[in-house]
């Protein structure tokens, strides 16, 4: 190989990962303030359609953000599969068997959690979004005339299929956040010397928050704490 074309393969994968790097970031950012704005069920529903209402009051942003996200997530996958096709082809089959029995189960099955994400994501939006998931639910209204989302939230995570469906897809975010945050430091260089431990525990920790806080508002429904009464 000649030294400019392998110059040119490593200025590109640093830009595959400079892409994954700042896709992720934007990703972990919307998921985490997508958690918070869930947790406001716990404050009833007069709160929690104030936020809907929010969001609402945003008009084309919130489309721009939509399809911002999707974009973000189809580069993202777009540049991992890139990598990953390229360190296959770089790889001896010897050190992809020996790599393959030291990496988490996390990590092997990001391309699987990323794909079902992307496609969780539209199921999500087809159902509290747009009303193309219990159509009936999207037409209620509080008492200020809103779209009581409120009810809708309750009253969809009492089904135990749209509750079982919902915590599938908080799993695979969760698992792949897990590997996913701890790479995105590596990637920034950040995980040096005795660094290493504390970065290798971000992904994980990060994960497990994002587990509790996505899990608690739905299960509360199904338990009954949280209640469309």
């Amino acid at each position: 190989m000649s030294q400019g074309k392998a110059q040119s393969l490593l200025v590109s994968s640093v830009t595959l990962k400079i892409v994954m790097a700042i896709t992720g970031v934007a990703m972990v950012g919307f998921v985490v303030i997508h958690m918070l704005g869930h947790l406001i069920v716990f404050q009833g529903r007069v709160a929690y359609n104030d936020y809907a209402e929010f969001l609402q009051g945003l008009g084309g942003l919130k489309w721009i953000a939509r399809f911002g996200l999707l974009g973000m997530i189809g580069a993202h996958i777009a540049a991992a599969t890139a990598l990953t096709n390229r360190n296959q082809r770089a790889r001896p089959e010897g050190y992809v068997k020996l790599r393959s029995r030291r990496t988490t189960f996390a990590a092997k099955s990001m391309w699987f959690a990323g794909l079902a994400i992307f496609f969780a994501l539209l199921y999500h939006l087809a159902h509290f979004t747009l009303g193309w998931v219990d159509a009936e639910q999207y037409t209620w209204i509080d008492e200020f005339g809103r779209h009581d989302l409120y009810s809708h939230f309750v009253i969809s995570f009492e089904d135990p299929r749209i509750l079982g469906t919902y915590l599938a897809f908080v799993v695979f975010v969760c698992m792949h956040l897990s590997h996913g945050v701890t790479s995105m430091f590596k990637t920034m260089g950040l995980s040096r010397g005795r660094f290493t431990k504390p970065i290798e525990m971000i992904g994980p920790v990060v994960a497990i928050i994002l587990f509790l806080g996505f899990a608690a508002p739905p299960l509360a429904c199904m338990m009954g704490v949280v209640t469309a009464g």
